[in-house]
């Protein structure tokens, strides 16, 4: 046992090591020890900032390709025919219409619409779809040029049907909905520098639709979008029906196909009576029946002018 004056020793040498200023700490939960040296966090590889896969171009839509057997069985052009008689005939025939179109002294020019046409007859079978489709092939084959070809048949739709284009949206369907643009439905051919535009839905009353502000609008904005390109509606017979009447007036040019030794001379002047609000009207024979001697190409072409004059045979 320690004795009084150890223990008082003790304590006094204790006490030498203790700061009697010192004032307590607080108490403090107690944490991990920090580590030795110091980690710079790295983001997982995750997360790093890298550059995006390069994405595919979209692929071009296939163009639509036609049936060419079956077209050069029904006599049209095909690129295997082009030193044919018919492909001579329609060289003939789009000359004077690729003048009023495109021809720098027309004053059909002035009205900004000359490189619009419509093709129509009077009478059904006449041969407006033969005539439009061969001479838009033929007018693709110019070098400078191309040819956006138009279903104007909202009732038959002879032109998609024939070129397979029937079923796709089309020309009714921008005109119905103005969400939509023509440039929506123009469908890319086989042939280089040709393009068409499907009839589209089947409605009731075409007329109404082709005689609407949309059409106007959508006649407007082809005419300034595509000065350089010639535009060719495969239109109704102007007897059959009333949309022929309407559409000539939103075109620069009406092309006239009468069928030889079958369509009367009043059945023309009744036709160009419904199409008159064309200043510009030419003609073309069909189903002329050559003779030994005829001339070949004379009678088959005619073009006129802010008439109701009537020219062949």
């Amino acid at each position: 046992m320690m004795n009084r004056g150890g223990l008082i020793d003790l304590v006094g040498r204790a006490a030498e090591h203790i700061d009697l200023n010192a004032k307590p700490e607080p108490a403090v939960a107690e944490s991990p020890a920090p580590p030795a040296e110091p980690v710079i966090a790295q983001a997982p590889t995750v997360d790093r900032a890298v550059d995006p896969a390069p994405v595919a171009p979209k692929a071009a839509p296939t163009p639509l390709e036609f049936n060419w057997l079956h077209l050069e069985r029904e006599g049209f052009l095909t690129p295997e025919n082009r030193r044919s008689l018919t492909a001579e005939e329609f060289r003939l025939i789009k000359r004077p219409l690729l003048r009023t179109a495109f021809g720098r002294d027309n004053r059909a020019q002035r009205n900004g619409v000359s490189h619009i046409a419509m093709v129509t007859s009077p009478a059904p079978g006449d041969g407006k779809t033969f005539t439009a489709v061969n001479l838009a092939l033929s007018i693709a084959s110019e070098r400078d040029l191309s040819v956006l070809l138009i279903d104007g048949d909202a009732r038959r739709m002879g032109l998609s049907r024939l070129l397979g284009a029937a079923g796709r949206k089309g020309l009714i369907d921008v005109l119905m909905d103005p969400a939509m643009s023509l440039s929506d439905v123009i469908v890319r051919t086989d042939v280089p520098n040709l393009s068409v535009v499907p009839a589209g839905q089947i409605i009731d009353a075409p007329t109404e639709v082709f005689a609407s502000q949309s059409m106007t609008r959508m006649m407007t904005d082809i005419a300034t979008r595509y000065p350089n390109r010639f535009i060719l509606f495969d239109a109704p017979p102007a007897l059959a029906s009333s949309e022929a009447g309407v559409l000539a007036s939103h075109v620069g040019q009406v092309i006239m196909v009468v069928q030889a030794n079958e369509t009367s001379r009043q059945a023309v002047a009744q036709a160009l009576g419904l199409v008159d609000a064309c200043p510009h009207i030419s003609f073309v024979l069909n189903r002329v029946t050559m003779s030994a001697g005829m001339d070949r190409f004379g009678r088959y072409s005619y073009h006129q002018e802010g008439g109701d004059q009537w020219v062949g045979s």
